[in-house]
């Protein structure tokens, strides 16, 4: 322990040491970043100079080797989750950066180092139940108007059995209806025309609020 701490005070007052500090006091002065960014990165940085005293790396970001940033990556994921890596690593990119871009280093070799992907879950289906009770909301809200409830029902019931997308649904016109095919006509992303088959609950459900749907409108509209 003793000969470890005479190593770490050994390794003070190194170019590394200069060259964090040029790079926390531009944090502070020209892009005033918060103090908890700078505080982050001035976690990281402190435990990046620990490894590499630890493994006997030279401290100065001028002559440190790929080989070195990789094991220390190498090391995170020991420990530390991707998100927390993630970070860790845009951190030692942004100093190895700022160097570069300052003339403090004539090299960025902190541009070669890769983050792991961030792992995405698995996206959550509804269950029958929860689709229905989402579906017959609608129908429930019984202190809304009539004509308002059997509109969003018919949306509720369009998103559900036809598939469309919100922004797909918004855009549609009573003409891109066809009830007697059962089947919509929807201008997806990048204005690519597409046709959307939805069941008869959705059918029974768009003939109800057409019916209704003179009520709310004060002069003609193609819009549903």
């Amino acid at each position: 322990m003793q000969a470890k701490k005479k190593q770490v005070e050994a390794a003070e007052g190194t170019p590394f040491d200069a060259q964090a500090s040029a790079f926390l006091d531009w944090l502070l002065h020209e892009k005033r970043s918060p103090a908890s960014t700078r505080e982050t990165y001035a976690r990281v940085l402190t435990a990046f100079r620990s490894f590499c005293v630890e493994k006997s790396v030279v401290l100065d970001m001028e002559r440190i080797s790929l080989i070195a940033l990789r094991s220390w990556l190498a090391k995170l994921h020991n420990t530390d989750e991707p998100a927390t890596i993630i970070r860790k690593v845009s951190t030692l990119r942004s100093f190895g950066r700022f160097l570069f871009r300052r003339g403090l280093t004539t090299k960025n070799i902190t541009a070669q180092l890769k983050s792991p992907k961030s792992q995405r879950g698995l996206p959550r289906f509804l269950t029958v139940d929860e689709a229905f009770r989402v579906v017959t909301a609608p129908e429930d809200d019984e202190g809304r108007d009539e004509a308002l409830r059997e509109r969003d029902h018919a949306m509720v019931e369009l998103l559900y059995g036809a598939g469309v997308r919100v922004s797909e649904l918004r855009g549609l016109e009573v003409n891109d209806v066809d009830m007697d095919a059962h089947r919509l006509r929807v201008i997806g992303k990048g204005q690519k025309e597409r046709r959307a088959p939805f069941g008869q609950a959705a059918h029974d459900a768009m003939g109800a609020w057409l019916m209704k749907r003179g009520e709310l409108l004060k002069a003609p509209s193609t819009s549903l």
